[in-house]
């Protein structure tokens, strides 16, 4: 999906690997909303690649008004757990 987009920020090939150690790490900070980040990721991957673009810093990120429920409930329980 990145790929496709063609964003200027992006780099595919490290794409995945890149993504990886970012869940490595919220798991690591974060142990206690494994389910919610995992949620947040899951409709992130879930949404079609028309619901995407590239942001200003050249990023590819979902559209505005996606996966916010599941990005706050993720944010909401980091900040209670002292993140």
């Amino acid at each position: 999906m990145i790929a496709q987009l063609d964003c200027p920020g992006e780099n595919p090939a490290t794409c995945v690997s890149e993504c990886e150690q970012g869940e490595d790490r919220a798991y690591e900070m974060y142990p206690e909303c494994v389910a919610e980040y995992d949620a947040a990721i899951d409709c992130v991957l879930e949404t079609p690649l028309s619901e995407w673009q590239c942001d200003d810093m050249g990023q590819a990120v979902v559209g505005e008004d996606d996966c916010v429920e599941e990005a706050d409930a993720f944010l909401s329980c980091a900040l209670a757990t002292g993140g």
